[in-house]
C-alpha cells in the first residue's frame, strides 16, 4: 500500500483578506469594510500564504479559477458560491463553503499538486461532485449530496480518468437517495493517464439507486488506457437504502484490469445476491480483499461467499441503519477484528484508532 502523500504547505498567514457580496474588487481587501467583491479577484489578486476570510452570502461566479499557489479560503458562516471551482494551482485550501453547480456538470475539479479541500458542503450539480487529476491532493470531510435529479445524467461523487496520483479521499459523507439515472459512488477510468496511489479512507457512502450503486475502477485494456495501480479502500462504510433485495446494490466494489487493489475493513449493507458478490474483479493482479464485514437485512448472501476473515452476514449492531448512525455498539462483531497496518490512522469522527481497529468508518470508543 502507498499513500506518499506531500503535505500542503501551512506556514504562518502574513495578511488576512476579505471577500463580501457587499465589497468592491477596486478596495484594498485588507478589513471587512474594504473586503473585495468577488473570490476571483482575491484568488488572482492575493499574494502567496495569505488567507481570504469570505463573508457571508451568495457569490454567483462561475467558473472561479484558482491558478496561484498558496493561498487559503476560509468561508466565515454561511458562504454559498452557485458555480464551478477549478483548483489548478499548488498548495491551496478551500474550506466551509456550500457549492452547487446548477449548470456545470461538475462542483469542483482538481489539477494541481498538494491542496486540501475540506468542510464543505457539494450539492445540485448536472452531474458529479468532484473530478480528481494531479497529485497529492486530500479531499477531506466534504458534505457530497444531491447532486442531480437527471434520469439521464451519469452521476458519481467523483470521478477521474488520470492523471492522477497520490491522492487521498478521506472523511466525507456521501449521500445519493435517488432511485432513477445512473448513480455510481465513483468512476476510476485512465484514458487521459496513469492513476496511481489512491487511498479511499473513513467514508460514509449512502446509495439508494437499484443495481449499479458501486465503486467502478475499470482501465479499459482494448481501448489503450494507461495503468492503474495502487488502489485502497479502507475502513469505509457502505450501505444501500433498499428495504427489498430486488432494489439493493449487486456488487459493492466493481474492478478490471487494475494492478494492486487492497480493500479491507470495509463495512458493506445490502449489497450482492446470488448472481452478484460484494466483490467483482477481472483482469486484476495483486487484489488483498479481505476482513470485510457483509450484511443484508435480506434476501440471499452474496454470490462468492467470504473470504477468510469476513464478518459474513452477521447483523454489525450499529445504533441504527435507519437513521444512518453507523457507530458501533458495544456488542459489535466489527469491534477488533480488523486487519492492521491500513494507514487509517483516524476515523470518520477524528477518533484515533487503536492497535486491534474496528471495522468500518468509526472506531468504537
Amino acid at each position: 500500500m502507498r499513500t506518499h502523500i506531500k503535505r500542503y504547505i501551512d506556514p504562518v498567514p502574513k495578511y488576512r483578506y476579505f471577500v463580501a457580496p457587499s465589497g468592491n474588487n477596486s478596495n484594498d481587501g485588507r478589513s471587512p469594510r474594504e473586503a473585495w467583491l468577488t473570490m476571483q479577484y482575491a484568488a488572482d489578486t492575493m499574494p502567496a500564504n495569505c488567507n481570504a476570510v469570505v463573508l457571508p452570502g451568495t457569490y454567483a461566479e462561475t467558473p472561479i479559477t484558482f491558478s496561484h499557489d498558496n493561498q487559503r479560503f476560509f468561508a466565515q458562516g454561511p458562504a454559498s458560491i452557485t458555480g464551478r471551482l477549478n483548483i489548478s494551482g499548488d498548495y491551496n485550501i478551500l474550506n466551509g463553503f456550500k457549492i452547487t453547480a446548477p449548470a456545470d456538470y461538475v462542483a469542483i475539479q482538481t489539477t494541481g499538486d498538494g491542496n486540501l479541500i475540506e468542510n464543505n458542503d457539494i450539492s445540485n450539480t448536472l452531474e458529479d461532485g468532484f473530478n480528481l487529476f494531479g497529485s497529492n491532493n486530500i479531499i477531506r470531510r466534504n458534505y457530497i449530496h444531491d447532486l442531480t435529479t437527471d434520469v439521464d445524467a451519469h452521476s458519481d461523487f467523483f470521478y477521474t480518468s488520470g492523471p492522477l496520483s497520490n491522492f487521498i479521499f478521506e472523511r466525507n459523507l456521501c449521500v445519493s437517495l435517488e432511485t432513477t439515472g445512473i448513480r455510481q459512488i465513483c468512476m476510476i477510468e485512465s484514458p487521459g493517464g496513469v492513476v496511481d496511489s489512491l487511498t479511499i479512507r473513513n467514508n460514509i457512502f449512502v446509495m439508494a439507486i437499484p443495481g449499479d450503486s458501486r465503486m467502478s475502477i475499470h482501465r479499459h485494456v482494448e481501448t489503450g488506457e494507461q495503468v492503474i495501480s495502487n488502489i485502497t479502500i479502507v475502513n469505509n462504510t457502505f450501505y444501500h437504502v433498499a428495504a427489498v433485495w430486488q432494489d439493493m446494490g449487486r456488487e459493492c466494489v466493481w474492478v478490471g484490469d487494475i494492478t494492486t487493489l487492497v480493500a479491507k475493513n470495509n463495512l458493506i449493507v445490502n449489497y450482492g445476491d446470488s448472481t452478484h458478490g460484494y466483490y467483482l474483479s477481472h483482469g486484476t493482479t495483486s487484489a488483498d480483499v479481505d476482513y470485510n464485514c457483509v450484511y443484508k437485512i435480506t434476501g440471499s448472501d452474496p454470490m462468492g461467499g467470504p473470504f477468510a476473515h469476513d464478518v459474513w452476514m452477521i447483523d454489525p449492531e450499529v445504533v441504527s441503519l435507519a437513521s444512518r448512525d453507523f457507530h458501533l455498539q458495544t456488542t459489535s462483531p466489527c469491534k477488533n477484528v480488523g486487519a492492521t497496518g491500513l494507514g487509517a490512522l483516524a476515523d470518520y469522527d477524528g477518533v484515533v484508532r487503536d492497535a486491534t481497529p474496528d471495522i468500518g468508518a468509526y472506531e468504537f470508543v
